[in-house]
C-alpha cells in the first residue's frame, strides 16, 4: 500500500489545482450544451401567436383602462401597481413628445433639418413617437 505525505500547499500549487478544476467545470458546461438535442424544426403556421412577427402593436392606450394599467391608485402590496398608464400620462413629459412635433419650435428644426412636416418625418417620429411600420399597428 502507497502512502503520500502532502506537505503545505504552496500558492503556485494552488494555482495550478484552481486552473485545473476550472478547466474541468469548463469542459462539462461545454460538453453539456455540445450534447443538448435541439428542438425540432416544425413548420409554423403564419397565424400561430407563438411567433412574435404575428403580433402587432396596439400602443399604450389598449393597456390604459382600469382594469389593466390605467387604474386611479395604486393597488397596495403588489409589485404591479396598475396604475401605470395613469402615472406616465399625467406625470411624465415623454406621454406629449408626439404632441410637441406640432409646436412651432419643432416646425422650425424640420425646415432647418430640410424634413418634410414633423408629425410624418421618420427622423423625428424615431425619437417623438412609437414608429412602428405600418404592416405591424392595429387598432386596440
Amino acid at each position: 500500500m502507497m502512502h503520500f505525505r502532502l506537505g503545505p500547499v504552496t500558492a503556485k500549487t494552488a494555482a495550478k489545482i484552481a486552473a485545473l478544476a476550472a478547466l474541468i467545470a469548463l469542459g462539462i458546461v461545454v460538453s453539456v450544451m455540445w450534447l443538448r438535442p435541439e428542438p425540432p424544426n416544425v413548420p409554423v403556421e403564419a397565424n400561430d401567436k407563438s411567433r412574435p412577427d404575428a403580433y402587432k402593436f396596439t400602443g399604450a392606450g389598449s393597456c390604459g383602462s382600469v382594469n389593466c394599467h390605467g387604474g386611479v391608485s395604486p393597488r397596495p402590496n403588489e409589485r404591479v401597481k396598475l396604475n401605470e398608464y395613469s402615472t406616465w400620462i399625467v406625470e411624465d413629459k415623454h406621454a406629449k413628445a408626439y404632441q410637441v412635433l406640432f409646436n412651432e419650435p419643432s416646425k422650425r428644426m424640420a425646415k432647418i433639418l430640410k424634413l418634410d412636416k414633423p408629425e410624418t418625418s421618420a427622423k423625428c417620429l424615431d425619437c417623438h413617437a412609437t414608429n412602428v411600420a405600418t404592416d405591424m399597428r392595429t387598432r386596440s
